[in-house]
């Protein structure tokens, strides 16, 4: 039990300092109590106590004491500048001037949102402004207040617009066709990643190949396609694109191997160099919070092998926690800080209890990695369920095959890209043979894995049948492990070997019963816990609707009442929308089908014993009426559409081949969504259509949308 709390107990004193702070950190901020009589009383109490002796609770009293002066300084720094942001008053004034005005992007703060300083006469204020372009370098723009886009937002409980708070959780969108451009700046991230991109390119890496080449090495997930991306958040390895602890911890690796074979590297520069590469990968990605939380690890565990210093797990979260609270503010609590450090303290706390329990001492690298993704799956899963109601219960297995394999292939890409840089012949084609070979192996196992095995479940509201599983599984864990300590405690060194001896000389039977009773302790605590991950899978979750919506960039299923709806190309998700036609609508009735395509027939055939009329617009599907006599056949004419049960209409238009005149005649009366399925990689957007739909002569009543709004 002593060792137990020894390892989640902090032990530096600093550690104790930064504790103070973050606690009293929180207490302001949800309580909004007043830092002046917090000040006197901390002082009044510390400096009596710096003429005693130093001890924790004094260095948690310090914490707490600059923590107030911290934010007592910060309200009076905001407070003499309270003109310095544009807010909701001055937008409503700047947008009845006529005079233009003058934007200057500075910090990206966001992927494409940039704190911008704006000249509205001699006044200078900043607004947060949204760049769609992903050009090399951001335009300094000349607009007229009506050439700029509002945009407001509320936080979601998942805080990504955090950063907006200070901005009056508004920004701004630049109507790039009416500003006049004054000047470019260079953006040197985009510039440098457009580079690697030329490489990947140059190394023939193409479609899904060359969208989780970018996904891994920018730990960016935008880069992947919107289907792919739906299966790898259901089978819960969205985190292979998300830049954290796996990247830089490969990245350093990799480095360090490579200086490692330099003849004049030493011990100093063998932990250096990797570090100060780590900190220009960190950079080029604009510090993303799990990154940051993971270079600073990195920089702890560096600097006290150094100075040949141990490092607590528990330190070193306090430490990193603060820095982050301290300069990246807008960041701390968010969603992506939550999930990075319910991960890491359940692979610190858990990792080690899980491996003596369920294996002892038999161990290997397929245990090790499974206890590694079990820990951290149930250190994240109540940040998950809390946010998104929703959790891929195989993730464990899944993450157990992709987590080692983008290990293997991290390395093997950055090996690849640096012999296309150095034009090595020959060497830099095998490389990107194998590279080209492992990224198609591991999008078919991402998307037959999350397809098969992934078990992802999304809930309406708290699932109290996984959260008491939950509780149960980490009571009975850390019971475990105190009764472990209680016995080795109990039990003295010469009972201990005494009675090691006597098991070694058992018979065989005794040995039996003795090998029995250990599986059954690890028996008991994984069943448990694959109760907890499949015992619920069938709890009325979000898919037990009325109505359901789903749908992609190449295809869509609705079923409405009696009607279903589908259309789009079902060769690629075939077993996705199987799926749902099975477990969830075939065993309503099912009157009418309205299908778009041939690929689509079989499935809508599933739910064949109701069908009683079939609307198609493809003619191979009439070639079908002779096989069911028992079903009507009919074609259809015009827009594709499906209604809703409140009346209003949902419109599949794909602007690429579909007649816009057409669109517009429907859309003339009525209300409801039009639905926008562009081309893959297409740089078209909703927002575009929005803003010209009263020149098209749509309906002020109808809204486009996505496919994933649907």
């Amino acid at each position: 039990m002593r060792h137990f709390f020894r390892k989640v107990f902090p032990v530096a004193r600093l550690a104790y300092f930064f504790l103070g702070f973050l606690i009293f950190e929180r207490i302001e901020s949800v309580f909004r109590i007043n830092c002046i009589p917090v000040i006197l009383l901390l002082v009044a109490i510390t400096l009596p106590a710096l003429f005693g002796r130093f001890n924790k609770l004094l260095w948690f009293s310090g914490g707490v004491l600059i923590s107030a002066i911290y934010i007592f300084s910060q309200s009076i720094i905001s407070g003499q500048n309270p003109d310095r942001i544009l807010g909701l008053r001055d937008w409503e004034n700047l947008k009845e001037m006529s005079e233009k005005v003058k934007v200057t992007p500075q910090d990206e703060i966001r992927k494409g949102f940039h704190r911008s300083l704006i000249q509205i006469g001699d006044r200078n204020v900043f607004a947060m402004i949204r760049f769609y372009e992903t050009a090399e370098a951001i335009p300094v723009l000349e607009c007229s207040p009506g050439s700029l886009n509002f945009r407001r937002v509320e936080n979601s409980r998942g805080d990504y617009f955090k950063f907006l708070e200070k901005y009056e959780n508004f920004y701004l969108i630049p109507d790039l066709n009416r500003c006049k451009v004054v000047s470019m700046i260079p953006d040197k991230r985009k510039n440098f990643k457009k580079q690697l991109e030329e490489l990947l390119v140059r190394g023939g890496l193409t479609d899904y190949s060359h969208d989780i080449s970018l996904g891994l090495i920018f730990g960016d997930s935008s880069y992947l396609d919107r289907e792919f991306k739906k299966k790898a958040r259901e089978g819960g390895i969205l985190h292979l694109f998300a830049a954290s602890g796996l990247h830089i911890g490969v990245l350093i690796g990799f480095v360090y191997f490579l200086i490692s074979k330099l003849p004049f590297s030493n011990y100093y520069l063998l932990r250096l160099i990797p570090l100060l590469v780590a900190f220009c990968y960190l950079h080029l990605l604009n510090y993303p919070v799990s990154l940051s939380r993971a270079y600073l690890f990195s920089t702890f565990f560096v600097v006290a092998s150094m100075f040949f210093r141990k490092t607590h797990s528990t330190d070193i979260l306090l430490y990193s926690a603060a820095l982050i609270c301290i300069f990246d503010f807008d960041n701390y609590l968010t969603l992506s800080f939550n999930l990075s450090y319910s991960a890491v303290c359940g692979i610190f706390y858990l990792k080690n209890p899980l491996d003596d329990i369920l294996f002892g001492k038999f161990k290997n690298f397929l245990t090790d990695n499974l206890t590694i993704s079990l820990a951290a799956s149930l250190g994240t899963f109540p940040v998950l369920f809390w946010y998104f109601h929703s959790f891929s219960f195989g993730s464990i297995l899944i993450n157990l095959v992709l987590v080692p394999m983008t290990s293997f292939i991290l390395p093997l890409l950055y090996t690849s890209l640096t012999l296309e840089f150095l034009q090595i012949p020959f060497l830099k084609d095998i490389s990107w043979a194998y590279s080209d070979l492992l990224l198609r192996l591991q999008a078919y196992l991402s998307d037959f894995l999350s397809e098969k095995i992934s078990f992802f479940r999304e809930f309406e509201n708290f699932s109290m049948t996984h959260l008491i599983l939950y509780i149960l599984i980490m009571v009975l864990l850390i019971c475990l492990i105190f009764a472990k300590e209680w016995f080795q405690k109990r039990i003295n060194k010469d009972l201990l070997v005494e009675w090691k001896k006597r098991t070694l000389s058992l018979s065989l039977p005794e040995k039996k019963k003795l090998t029995t009773l250990n599986i059954s302790v690890s028996v008991i605590l994984l069943s448990g816990i694959l109760i907890f991950l499949f015992a619920g899978y069938n709890v009325p979750s979000k898919q037990a609707k009325t109505d359901w919506k789903s749908a992609s960039f190449d295809y869509y299923l609705v079923q409405s009442g009696s009607r279903l709806y589908l259309g789009g190309s079902c060769k690629y998700n075939f077993q996705k929308i199987k799926s749902i036609l099975q477990n969830q609508i075939c065993g309503r009735k099912i009157n009418t089908v309205n299908l778009e395509s041939e690929s689509c027939l079989s499935l809508a055939f599933l739910c064949k014993s109701s069908i009683k009329k079939l609307n198609y617009s493809e003619d191979k599907i009439g070639l079908w009426k002779e096989r069911y006599p028992e079903i009507t056949f009919e074609k259809i004419r015009g827009i594709r559409n499906a209604v809703e049960g409140d009346g209003s209409f949902i419109v599949f238009f794909r602007p690429a081949q579909d007649s816009l005149e057409s669109l517009i005649r429907f859309t003339k009366e009525g209300k409801g969504r039009i639905v926008l399925f562009f081309p893959y990689k297409s740089k078209d957007n909703p927002e575009d259509w929005t803003k010209n739909q009263k020149l098209l002569g749509i309906n002020q009543d109808w809204r486009f949308i996505t496919p994933d709004e649907l």
